[in-house]
């Protein structure tokens, strides 16, 4: 198996991992005012900073899977994942640094950027996946028409959130919608192809050790009587 391919389907498999801690610390949560938020967070800084951190590892492979499959096949789809998924990194540094050990205007600033940021390659990862998958012709139809669904839903609910219509805390509540985005992602990344191009490149190699043909040598009627005579 290529490196690229393990990349992008084992980060895309594990990732569900995180999203399932996430999801359970999530709704222990309080709801309120930031400074109770902040309070959990600390107090629960040993899973929030291990899970995060893991979480950036399998983002980095997933990006770098999306980044292989950019270059290896030249569709405009996987250079929008890559990007969204570059973008996405940025969001872990910011909350491990903006959260321990810091004070309260501090931690609501970096959790404003880490948002925003969040969002944003939401919506370019989302928004590639589901053009990706609207003109795929390797998965099976069953498989690709729902996950361009799901990816196109999610990056509507993103963009929404992008500009207020609705809060984060909304948008994950369809986090298991995600979850199945994934696994077909993981899934899609063992099949795809990995050249657009190899076709042509086979087919003029071929071509090129095929033997040149004997030109035809042509007689005049001259020469054809000469012969004879």
């Amino acid at each position: 198996m290529k490196l690229g391919r393990a990349l992008w389907s084992v980060g895309s498999l594990l990732i569900n991992l995180t999203i399932v801690v996430h999801l359970i610390m999530a709704r222990r949560m309080p709801v309120g005012d930031l400074s109770g938020r902040l309070a959990y967070v600390t107090k629960n800084w040993d899973i929030y900073s291990i899970n995060w951190r893991i979480e950036w590892l399998l983002m980095a492979m997933i990006a770098a899977g999306a980044v292989f499959f950019a270059t290896r096949t030249r569709i405009l789809s996987w250079a929008i994942i890559s990007v969204g998924q570059v973008l996405l990194l940025i969001t872990y540094p910011v909350l491990l640094a903006g959260f321990v050990e810091t004070s309260l205007p501090i931690a609501s600033l970096a959790g404003r950027l880490a948002t925003e940021i969040f969002v944003s390659g939401n919506i370019l990862f989302l928004g590639g996946l589901g053009h990706l998958y609207l003109n795929d012709e390797i998965a099976a139809p069953w498989l690709r028409y729902p996950a361009a669904v799901l990816a196109i839903l999610g990056t509507l609910a993103f963009v929404a959130c992008n500009f207020g219509l609705v809060t984060l805390e909304e948008v994950t509540v369809a986090a298991p919608l995600l979850i199945v985005l994934h696994l077909v992602n993981s899934y899609y990344g063992l099949v795809v192809p990995l050249s657009r191009r190899g076709g042509s490149r086979r087919s003029s190699s071929s071509s090129s050790r095929r033997p040149a043909r004997e030109p035809r040598v042509s007689m005049s009627r001259q020469d054809e009587r000469a012969m004879r005579v």
